[in-house]
This record gives structure tokens, sequence and C-alpha cells, in this order.
């Protein structure tokens, strides 16, 4: 069965089927941050997805990263290092894009494990 979770307008927040948590596009709430900032906050934000739908970060599977700026990719890596730890660090592919919207430097969307 498939569940879908905080709709709005054009998607759901996170989708889950047999065992596994989609979590859609998420940026941070604070765009005045730099990229490390950003991405920090990011994965706060991913993190109350992932435990009020059955999953955690220790669960996190497989995450796309999209960035502005890829020379700014070590500020992201060291809040991403900082927020999953060594041993739970899950794969992971950054690209490169020129526009996110006004301010935004990184968006991330994850696929977890639910519990």
């Amino acid at each position: 069965m498939i569940e879908r979770y905080e709709p709005n307008p054009t998607m759901h927040r996170a989708v889950a089927y047999n065992g596994i948590l989609f979590v859609s596009g998420i940026f941070a709430s604070d765009l005045t941050a730099g990229m490390e900032g950003q991405t920090a906050d990011t994965l706060k934000r991913i993190e109350q997805v992932l435990v009020a739908n059955g999953s955690g970060k220790d669960k996190v599977l497989s995450g796309t990263v999209y960035v502005t700026d890829l020379s700014k990719k070590q500020e992201m890596n060291t809040a991403w290092n900082a927020f999953f730890g060594s041993e739970h660090l899950p794969t992971r592919a950054t690209v490169g894009i020129s526009d996110l919207g006004p301010n935004i430097l990184v968006e991330i969307v994850l696929t977890a494990a639910l519990s």
C-alpha cells in the first residue's frame, strides 16, 4: 500500500511504499545563511520529516543534493558529515544546478528505510 504524507498543492512531502520512505526536495528555512548553514538547516528539517513518518537519519539510504555553487561543495560536506556521522553516511550524488529559487543554495531529496 502506498501512503502519502503532508500534502500541498503540488506534491506530498513524503511517500512510503514497501518499507521505504521517499522524501521530497527540502531546502532551508533560513535563506540568509551560507552553504554550510543552509545545508545544516535543511538536514534538520529533513530529520523532522523522517521522524514524523516512521524513519530517522540513521535509516537514510540515499540522497541527491542540488547545489547552486559547486565551489562550495566542501561547506555542504561539512554539514552533511556532521549530521550523519561516519557510521550512517548514505549513498549520495551532488548535482550543480543554476537556480533553485531566490537565495536557495541547496535542496536535498532523500530515500530512507522505515523503522
